[in-house]
């Protein structure tokens, strides 16, 4: 088994990968090697590096897929990171994504944005406070740093999916990933700690809401000469969308742009305005100065609400919608990958490898091997359960 630093693991590409790779590039800088690797696809390549630190970008218990195949082949002899990427939390949320074991409020490394979801989250659910450290949001760095390329991205976001850069760009980030949900998914999160009324409810809320969103959609490519580009949820296909406009109102209007591609962030800054179900990138939008506003068109139930939402405009028809005043000065953190880097270059020196080889769960090991092979040389159509939504997670292991 060959000596690494760090492993990361990623789960959706789009959301993730960005920022990890910053941080990779930066940890290499300072003499750290590390590999960036898929939660759904690449498990097999653990058993050839011996990590002293393996980074996750959610980490709820030691008995859930993967860290339970992770932790049966290091172990204690490593430590372990979670990224705690979504921060911007519903009480629904909050309560499904507490840590639920002692694992994970004793030994694992916490990262908290700041100090009010260390407060009001790790802490309040009983995370060791020596384990929590506050790094900022890496995500947001890098928006930031976008900011001053806005022109340069419009263009070249125009030339290739043939956009009109004199129209306002109306960017909708889509939140609806629970309306897209099978009973036997939502049996699943039921099983894994999510209440079970809140669930049906969610599930019935984001459809009815995603209805009323196509004929928003309607309404809005008639009387607005805007280009409208709508982002699915990353765990949704752009297909799906495409069935959802067919079935409600026969066809996709001509001035909308169903695109996955690239990341958030890009279109955030090429575009004029933000809108959203209820994505934490309206606020992340807002907070570099964007107008933005949310979609509402039922009142939102007090378990899906987050402090943030009542911060924003909150519509049901876009004739209502009203440009506020806004503040151009930057509320995002400007270092937060360099936090990164030195909290994880502590860890590191305190960690000496001597992990010992384990496995006998030979089902995961196997399932993970079937996932590489369908997605990296069939397009995950080997088996169809993996070809809606995984395949848009998949990418070759990071070195």
């Amino acid at each position: 088994m060959k000596e690494i630093d760090v492993i990361f693991f990623v789960e959706h590409k789009d959301r993730e990968l960005e920022s990890i790779e910053l941080v990779k590039s930066k940890l290499t800088k300072e003499g750290i090697s590390s590999i960036i690797v898929s939660t759904f696809f690449h498990l097999l390549h653990l058993f050839l590096y011996k990590p002293k630190v393996i980074i996750f970008p959610y980490l709820l218990s030691k008995k859930v897929w993967p860290v339970d195949f992770v932790y049966e082949i290091y172990g204690d002899d490593v430590y372990y990171i979670n990224m705690n990427w979504e921060q911007l939390l519903s009480s629904a949320s909050q309560e499904y994504k507490k840590p639920q074991d002692e694992f994970v409020k004793n030994q694992v490394i916490q990262l908290s944005w700041d100090k009010h979801f260390k407060n009001n989250f790790l802490l309040k659910y009983e995370v060791e406070r020596k384990n929590i450290h506050i790094s900022g949001n890496i995500a947001n760095e890098i928006l930031h740093n976008l900011i001053d390329k806005k022109n340069e991205w419009r263009n070249n976001l125009a030339i290739e999916f043939n956009l009109d850069t004199s129209k306002k760009w109306l960017f909708m980030p889509m939140n609806y990933g629970w309306a897209f949900s099978t009973d036997e998914l939502i049996k699943g999160r039921i099983s894994s700690g999510y209440d079970e009324k809140i669930a049906w409810e969610y599930k019935k809320y984001s459809q009815k809401c995603l209805k009323e969103f196509i004929l928003f959609i309607e309404n809005l490519s008639e009387n607005y000469n805007y280009e409208i580009i709508i982002r699915p949820h990353p765990s949704i296909t752009e297909e799906q969308y495409k069935n959802e406009f067919e079935k409600e109102i026969n066809s996709i209007p001509q001035n909308i742009t169903l695109n996955k591609s690239y990341s958030i962030r890009e279109w955030i800054i090429a575009s004029d305005i933000v809108g959203s179900s209820w994505s934490t990138s309206v606020w992340d939008a807002h907070n570099i100065g964007k107008p933005v506003f949310l979609f509402t068109p039922y009142p939102r139930p007090v378990w899906l609400d987050v402090w943030w939402n009542k911060e924003v405009n909150n519509i049901e028809q876009f004739d209502s919608y009203e440009e506020p005043k806004l503040n151009n000065e930057t509320k995002l953190e400007l270092d937060a990958s360099d936090t990164l880097v030195k909290i994880i270059t502590n860890y590191i020196t305190r960690k000496e490898y001597s992990i010992k080889f384990r496995i006998s769960n030979k089902k995961l090991f196997l399932l993970s091997i079937i996932r590489l092979v369908s997605c990296k040389y069939f397009k995950c159509k080997l088996f169809s359960k993996y070809t809606k939504p995984v395949q848009y997670d998949y990418f070759d292991i990071k070195v």
